[in-house]
């Protein structure tokens, strides 16, 4: 598999994960504990795909430079 490809899959997680409309709506400890637990998972796993496709992008600004 390409870093290309795999830069694309990982962007479509991250498209697909912020379009989840639990994220849009308000939550707090007092109102519904579970939907921000659910809510915190969304934005660790986008955070952690962001992450992850910074590691590729380096990868490939590397492999770009040899």
């Amino acid at each position: 598999m390409k870093l290309n490809d795999l830069k694309q899959i990982i962007k479509n997680k991250i498209t697909d994960l912020e379009s989840d409309e639990r994220l849009g709506y308000k939550a707090d400890i007092a109102t519904n504990l579970p939907l921000v637990f659910v809510q915190e998972e969304l934005r660790a796993k986008i955070f952690a795909y962001n992450d992850i496709l910074k590691i590729i992008e380096n990868q490939q600004s590397a492999k770009d430079k040899k």
